[in-house]
């Protein structure tokens, strides 16, 4: 059985939220920063089916008014806050993908919470 591992992507602009996250269990714990993850990637699948009280699935009830995306950069452009300027994002998708996004956009920051 082979297991997906992922890494939370905290993108958050160099001008710092007042509240920030540095670790999955953080993200759970707060409400200003919403989790945004990729319609049908193996993360959200992995949300979506965790058991009941767990972070993850604290995390998945805070995706419920996350924007539809299925695209990396459209991801990116909600941290960077494209259409949503009043709204706060941190991305979880796939560290490759990720990381290159971090190293081509100065203005974002990459959070290594491996899960």
């Amino acid at each position: 059985m082979a297991l997906y591992t992922a890494d939370m992507i905290g993108y958050l602009t160099l001008n710092l939220p007042a509240t920030s996250v540095e670790s999955l269990e953080q993200l759970a714990a707060q409400s200003v920063i919403e989790p945004a993850v990729k319609s049908g990637a193996n993360a959200y699948t992995l949300f979506e089916k965790s058991p009941a009280g767990s972070t993850y699935n604290n995390i998945f009830k805070l995706m419920g008014n996350m924007p539809k995306f299925t695209e990396t950069e459209q991801g990116v452009n909600l941290v960077k806050g494209a259409n949503f300027s009043d709204r706060q994002f941190a991305f979880i998708g796939d560290r490759t993908q990720l990381s290159y996004s971090a190293l081509t956009n100065c203005d974002l920051l990459l959070l290594s919470d491996i899960f």
